[in-house]
């Protein structure tokens, strides 16, 4: 019994916890020289429901985009999916700049945002830019 008894109180203390999370870039990244348009700001989101720590979507299906130019290293799927959602609302947009993220977690969480069971949301606010002709030669 005496052993049971941790268990049971972490069970019972942490069942229907809420995590939010907010990060930005660290560093910022400088524009190469070409002929760009940096836009609005733009919002995507995406959520994912958790069962016994795997995300149901991804069992099914997958939507979203992969993400090039080691944009997406370490990004969960929610990540790449409101990523891929912010695009798609932005329809002239090629690229996004700086992007911001917020996580919020709901449900039974052991560590991190990811939760056992429950569901994790991320919404993506970034610049929109957009590639007009493409690199331009160096002023010297």
């Amino acid at each position: 019994m005496a052993r049971i008894l941790p268990f049971v109180f972490v069970l019972t203390t942490s069942v229907g916890c809420a995590h939010n999370s907010r990060t930005i870039p660290a560093a910022a990244l400088p524009l190469a020289s070409a002929d760009y348009v940096v836009g609005d700001w733009i919002e995507g989101e995406a959520c994912g429901n958790y069962l016994l720590g795997f995300r149901l979507a991804s069992l099914f299906q997958y939507r979203g985009g992969e993400l090039s130019g080691g944009f997406g290293w370490g990004l969960s799927a929610e990540h790449k999916e409101a990523i891929y959602d912010a695009l798609e609302n932005a329809k002239t947009a090629t690229h996004l700049f700086a992007p911001r993220y917020r996580v919020s977690s709901n449900g039974f969480i052991l560590l991190g945002t990811r939760p056992l069971f429950g569901q994790r949301c991320v919404l993506v606010s970034a610049r929109t830019v957009t590639l007009k002709s493409g690199p331009v030669p160096r002023a010297k």
